[in-house]
């Protein structure tokens, strides 16, 4: 994976390995089911859109809901070389070739064993690695038969947060209010922060009173209600930034009751020496708040066993007849440690609970003796973070099957018939530890005091007369543990185990493909072009089904996980596909002046889907040399993409979603000073979004509360099939007059419409505010606002539901480079000094914009310059091979690009770019004898970091890598 990925072409790749929370894959139904995938993505277009083959026939998909490979599950030793064919592909291939197709060539024949040991470790000695595998072959029945059969292990042990130092101690940054706007009006309005926390919740339990009963912490208080733990003379209600706000003011810490530590951006602007300026900030530095960065406990990296057994056979029945097979059973096990268990806000807790602190329990008392219907009426609420309910870890089992059996018929000098059946399964069982079971939360927090004096669950106290909400457990049969909120920690064991259960969700793929071909060539029939020579010609048919399912627990078919909120129904789904294909190479001119060769080739692939119907897929190519070491070539193509299962089919999933609200007064102001819409360098026009937000009742002072907005995905049964139109164009040349070198460039030109995309709820709502037309329903309808003039969430956006759309276009362009050279040493001296390899290739791409509303199609979202998407990227390496030893040096480098936020939101950050990135790596390998040689290498050379967010791109959080390995042959 590591050595394809480095291609410019690939590098938005995703390995195994790489940072758990920037894994967001299209069709994934659960973030959960890709632990531990290695997907490939070829121009930024998606892993969905970039087809991987084994020796030129599908492979299942490594993940529910999508068709996309995990390449981990292919052995290296089994692996000849690997053909990388980008531009549009389907009327080749099939579809899923949009941007292009990755065919893994295995070996086809192989006599003797082949071993490779090699081990991994990080500078600080945190990540781990271990690789064994071992390939053997030979012949059997007199050689008619061959057989090989490759073993592979690989072992990655976790990498923590606390193993990390850019991510230890909460120092991973994430995107929040800049600090130095608080009093300088012409800072960006927001940053990138390390040890950010959301100041509406806490992990100690954020909460205030409730006199009124509206469900809302109070600002204010009765007049009888004289509580002030700081002791300033000032009641504690409404003291506190956004605790004026309605989300309470005190925690509880080490067993006393204080008020909530509001950190940099809640606390006080040192203007005027109060609090009221920075109300409105939503999080905080430092302070009480919930983290949004990872707990030290947190995994960057999923520990992953896997185990890869693949057997390839030959027979030869007649001259004239083969059979083959290929049989490939892998298993990987994955295991991770998120954070907290929930954050759940508006927790309501009855006064009667024996776990409010003293202190508060009087002074509700006296309160109430003197206006007794308050007592009726007060509650408190409270904001928590459950982080100490016990890890939230994850555990991934997944079996990959592929049985491949078919023959090759020989029919005449050129003429080859094919026939080949290929089922392929993925299943897999996930277990997600300590998941907070809703009614059993809700129970064990409404405690009341039992008739020993003890704290006890009320649903237990009065057993058969409690709510009929309790689904997972009867209220009378003992079960139910108090559990105290009131700081962190104070959960005792017997609560949590009764709270949180271990719950497993199960899902399956499954492909089937069956396949027929026939490929032959003109001179079969003593038929040649004049000038030029024999037709190559390749017909054939192919039926592909595809299945996925996924089953939820049953707790959460009962909406009862709390980390999913709502009723899920998990996913199942199928389609299939009846296609016809055709390709033709016509060679029109050979070894003529000017025309030492000019072919023209031409494919087509007609398909009919169950989902979306029929289409058409196609290309046209040629190749031309007018001489023998330039070639230049060109091509056209239409390609075809159906949605799959998971676009299609996946159900609602609740999410929480952290976004900025485009209406904020503040982000509105930094487009403003950036200019109007009609200005490059200020793509979003913020007189537009200003009247879309006062259209739909938001008024210019409105300040943003949350970032935690809730909400759903899911799939969309009414998508189209999209469609890409390709033009390549390229050059390559190995010129004679200096030996050695090659040179090639290719330009490309991909535009893809009826996108299939889930757009993020970011560009949801900036999509829906910056629509030169208004209010657009497409995407506007995706969310609401709170309309509660009461709440403290007023005008917050809510209830956002992320699907699958056909978008209107994507567009990416660019050229890719490759130059080479060889330099033979033993020319240039008397001594055998060997040869030095040199190679400089890279990508240079040109635009990569997104159109996403259909409405609208020259509204514009530029991807270029975003995290992932830089204009630049190269490789460059160095070769030295001399008798056994062979030295190499490899420098990746990549341009500018913007950390983890859209590239139209630029002007509204401080620091959002990264700057130009350099990573070195080196090798050594030395040959011992025949049969052995040893390897080893530094990746990282100079300890580059990743990028400060959860992308940990380009660079693994682990540091600099060494590895060393040995090789054999016997």
């Amino acid at each position: 994976m590591d050595v394809v990925s480095q291609l410019p072409a690939l590098a938005d790749s995703i390995n195994s390995a790489q940072t758990v929370e920037q894994i967001e894959i299209e069709g994934d139904a659960d973030g959960g089911s890709s632990l531990g995938v290695a997907t490939l993505n070829l121009r930024n277009l998606g892993t969905k859109r970039t087809l991987v083959l084994i020796d030129g026939r599908r492979h299942v998909g490594g993940r529910a809901g999508d068709t996309a490979v995990d390449i981990n599950t292919i052995p290296i030793t089994m692996i000849d070389r690997v053909e990388i064919l980008t531009g549009g592909a389907s009327a080749i291939y099939g579809a899923d070739a949009v941007s292009g197709v990755v065919n893994f060539i295995t070996k086809k024949y192989f006599e003797g064993f082949d071993f490779r040991v090699q081990g991994t470790t990080s500078g600080n000695g945190h990540r781990n690695g271990l690789q064994l595998s071992a390939l053997m072959g030979g012949t059997f029945a007199n050689k008619k038969g061959s057989a090989m059969v490759a073993i592979e292990y690989r072992h990655q042990s976790m990498l923590s947060c606390h193993d990390s130092p850019f991510c230890r101690g909460f120092g991973v940054s994430t995107p929040g209010r800049n600090p130095a706007a608080i009093n300088n009006p012409d800072a960006a309005p927001l940053a990138f922060i390390p040890n950010q926390r959301e100041a509406s919740s806490s992990p100690l339990g954020r909460f205030g009173v409730d006199f009124d009963g509206d469900g809302l912490a109070d600002t204010s208080a009765p007049s009888g209600f004289v509580f002030d733990v700081d002791n300033n003379g000032v009641v504690d209600v409404g003291q506190t930034p956004l605790g004026q706000e309605g989300f309470g003011d005190w925690v509880v810490d080490q067993g006393s009751i204080r008020l909530f530590e509001p950190g940099q951006l809640g606390g006080d602007d040192g203007d005027d020496g109060d609090d009221d300026d920075n109300a409105g900030f939503v999080n905080q530095v430092g302070g009480d708040g919930t983290p949004l960065s990872p707990y030290d406990f947190e995994s960057l990296g999923p520990k992953r066993d896997s185990v890869v057994v693949n057997a390839l056979m030959r027979y030869q029945l007649t001259d004239e007849l083969q059979l083959y097979s290929d049989t490939k059973v892998a298993l990987t096990q994955t295991e991770a440690v998120g954070g907290a268990l929930a954050t759940i806000e508006g927790l309501s807790l009855a006064t009667d609970n024996p776990y409010i602190p003293e202190q508060l329990r009087s002074s509700l008392a006296s309160v109430f003796a003197e206006d007794p219907a308050l007592a009726d009426t007060t509650s408190l609420i409270m904001n928590r973070s459950f982080i100490d309910l016990g890890q939230n870890r994850t555990h991934n089992e997944r079996v990959t099957l592929r049985l491949v059996a078919g023959a090759v018929a020989k029919l005449g000098e050129t003429i080859r018939v094919d026939a080949s059946y290929n089922y392929g399964r993925t299943s897999e069982e996930i277990v997600f530890e300590n998941r907070i079971i809703q009614d059993r939360l809700l129970a064990a927090i409404d405690v009341v005091t039992d008739q020993n004096g003890a704290p006890a669950c009320r649903s237990s106290v009065i057993g058969s007369q409690a709510s009929s909400r309790f689904l997972s457990f009867s209220p009378d049969d003992g079960t139910c543990h108090p559990l105290n909120l009131f700081g962190f920690g104070a959960p005792a064991p017997a609560a949590i185990n009764f709270v949180t259960q271990d719950v497993a969700q199960t899902s399956v793929v499954d492909q089937q493909v069956a396949n027929l071909s026939l490929t032959a060539d003109s001179s079969e029939f003593d038929f040649s072009l004049p000038g030029g020579g024999a037709i190559a010609i390749a017909v054939g048919g192919e039926y592909r089904k595809e299945s996925s399912r996924l089953q939820p627990d049953a707790l959460g078919v009962n909406g009862l996980r709390i980390d999913d909120g709502t009723i899920t129904t998990g996913l199942e789904g199928s389609y299939d596909v009846w296609e016809l294909f055709g390709e033709l190479s016509i060679p029109l001119v050979q070894h003529m002046p000017a025309l030492e060769q000019l072919t023209l080739s031409t494919a087509a692939r007609f398909a009919e889907y169950s989902t979306v119907g029929a289409n058409l897929s196609w290309q046209l190519g040629g190749v031309w040399k007018p001489t023998a070491d330039v070639l230049v070539r060109a091509g056209y193509s239409v390609a075809v993409r159906a949605p799959n299962i998971g676009e299609l089919f996946q159900a609602s999933t609740q999410n929480v979603f952290r976004r900025f609200d485009p209406c904020d007064q503040a982000v509105i102001a930094a487009l403003s000073q950036g200019g109007s819409g009609d200005d490059d360098d200020a793509p979003v026009d913020p007189e537009v979004r200003r009247a879309n937000c006062a259209a739909d009742g938001v008024p210019e002072d409105y300040t943003q509360t949350s970032q935690r907005i809730s909400g759903e995905r899911a799939g969309n049964p009414n998508l189209r099939e999209e469609t890409a139109y390709t033009w390549t164009l390229g050059l390559l040349t190995t010129p004679r007059f200096i030996p050695g070198l090659r040179m090639m460039v290719d330009y490309f030109d991909i535009e893809l419409n009826d996108t299939i995309d889930r757009p993020s709820l970011q560009d949801i709502l900036n999509n829906c505010y910056d629509s030169p037309s208004g209010l657009d329903d497409r995407f506007c309808s995706q969310f609401s606002r709170n309309r509660n003039p009461d709440s403290p969430n007023f005008l917050a956006v809510e209830n956002a539901r992320v699907t699958q759309l056909n978008l209107s276009r994507t567009t990416v362009a660019g050229i890719d480079f490759d130059i080479s050279y060889t330099l033979n040493l033993r020319q240039l001296s008397a001594l055998d000094l060997g040869l030095i390899n040199l190679r400089l290739f890279g990508t240079h791409l040109f635009w990569l914009d997104a159109y996403p509303n259909p409405d609208d199609p020259d509204f514009l979202n530029d991807e270029l310059f975003e995290v992932r998407r830089p204009q630049l990227l190269m490789n460059a390496s160095l070769q030295w091979l001399w008798s056994d030893l062979t030295i190499g040096y490899n420098l990746n480098m990549m341009s500018d690009q913007i950390v983890d936020v859209r590239i139209e939101d630029e002007e509204l950050f401080d620091d959002a770019f990264a700057g130009e990135t350099f990573v070195q790596d080196i090798s050594v390998q030395y040959a011992l004898n025949e049969n052995f040689l040893v390897y080893g290498g530094i990746n990282n050379l100079s300890n580059v970091s990743p990028f400060k967010t959860l992308t940990a791109f380009p660079v693994s959080p682990a540091g600099r890598l060494y590895f060393l390995g040995i090789r054999g042959q016997l």
